[in-house]
């Protein structure tokens, strides 16, 4: 069994198992189906004695909340002047709970983590998972500068940072982070029965495409109500679910009379919803790896993706899907226009066939728990 050592109130040392502290802020969609899994297999570990997650309880899932063993609540902010009081009681809370493994999701995170404080007494393993790169956002030249400068500064204080896709991993050795800490795990997901097909109100022969995930720009969701608005097909029904972030997404991506909003899907009826689509849109300008396109060939449904990410290294233009530019939404609206739902139809047996090829050899869950293990072990 693996085991850290600890001294013991009366000065000799004694073994337990180790502290597995998980921080986050925003959690949904792929990122909390990620964090769900970990904590899964994580649970059954016997060498892990204690595993927390720290988040905002207001921008998490319930479902994440729910499936923590203990969840430690902290305020997240993204005002410059509100931040030296989060940092205080973030370190605070990292201080008493002494994790072994500190395990960072996305960029904030990443930051509050990684930034020189108090709360590190001097043992504590550092693992950074991105889930996308701030740097890989569409921003001025001497921003997206600063932010590569910023993550490869706080690199230096990653004992491993974990790459979700050979695109995540690429990016991070293009700015100069050395190559003996970034672990390239694509993400994985268990297999599971077929979902039944969700019936979505539609008459017969309509073709459902669907859109699921945040209504924003970085998901594309813009890009997908301006290529839709032009599609002319009767027998073509336009489905979007999720939800808006942020009151001025509204604002860039109107939806118009065409599509179909709905709210969130809750992540037990998720794989239904994909299994009743005859195709997903993941119209993504960023997508670090694509979680809920692997979600949807587990479920035999085509994907229609962005070159963008890594969702070229899921999707198998003209087999398992299609793949088109981002920035040209008249690509996605020809594309859509000349689909043949026979076409989709068949397609759905090889999307089936690349989630296995992805997911069945493989499990990024137990290769995680192996990064722990060697960073302890050193």
């Amino acid at each position: 069994m693996l085991t850290k050592t600890a001294p013991s109130s009366t000065g000799s040392p004694d073994s337990k198992g180790l502290c597995v502290v998980h921080l986050c802020e925003a959690v949904r969609g792929g990122v909390a189906t990620y964090l769900l899994d970990l904590l899964d297999h994580q649970r059954q570990q016997k060498d892990i004695s204690r595993l927390v997650v720290v988040g905002d309880p207001q921008r998490i899932t319930p479902e994440l909340r729910a499936a923590a063993p203990e969840f430690v609540p902290y305020p997240t902010t993204r005002r410059p002047w509100a931040l030296p009081r989060t940092l205080s009681a973030l370190w605070k809370i990292l201080r008493d709970l002494n994790p072994d493994i500190m395990h960072l999701h996305s960029t904030f995170p990443g930051v509050y983590g990684r930034l020189p404080g108090r709360w590190d007494r001097g043992h504590a393993k550092i693992v950074y998972c991105p889930h996308g790169w701030s740097f890989s956002q569409p921003l001025p030249t001497s921003a997206r500068l600063a932010y590569e400068v910023t993550e490869n500064l706080l690199a230096r204080r990653s004992d491993a940072i974990i790459a979700i896709s050979q695109h995540e991993a690429r990016q991070a050795r293009r700015i100069g982070i050395r190559d003996s800490i970034i672990h390239c795990l694509p993400t994985t997901l268990r297999d599971c029965p077929p979902a039944p097909r969700r019936d979505f109100g539609l008459k017969s022969g309509i073709l459902a495409i669907g859109f699921l995930g945040r209504f924003d720009p970085q998901k594309g969701y813009d890009v997908f109500c301006t290529a839709t608005s032009h599609v002319r097909r009767p027998d073509m029904a336009f489905l979007a679910f999720g939800g808006y972030d942020r009151e001025r997404d509204k604002i860039h991506a109107p939806p118009g009379p065409h599509i179909q909003e709905s709210g969130w899907v809750p992540q037990t009826e998720v794989d239904s919803y994909l299994a009743g689509m005859d195709a997903l849109v993941m119209p993504s300008q960023i997508e670090g790896f694509g979680l809920v396109a692997v979600e949807a060939l587990r479920n035999g449904t085509p994907v229609i993706a962005s070159r963008r990410g890594g969702l070229p290294e899921l999707i198998e233009d003209g087999v398992s899907g299609f793949l088109f530019d981002p920035a040209h939404p008249d690509q996605l609206t020809r594309l859509l226009q000349n689909l043949d739902g026979n076409r989709l139809h068949a397609m759905r047996a090889a999307a089936r066939a690349r989630f296995e090829h992805l997911c069945l050899h493989r499990d990024h869950r137990a290769e995680t728990f192996d990064i722990y293990r060697s960073l302890v072990a050193e």
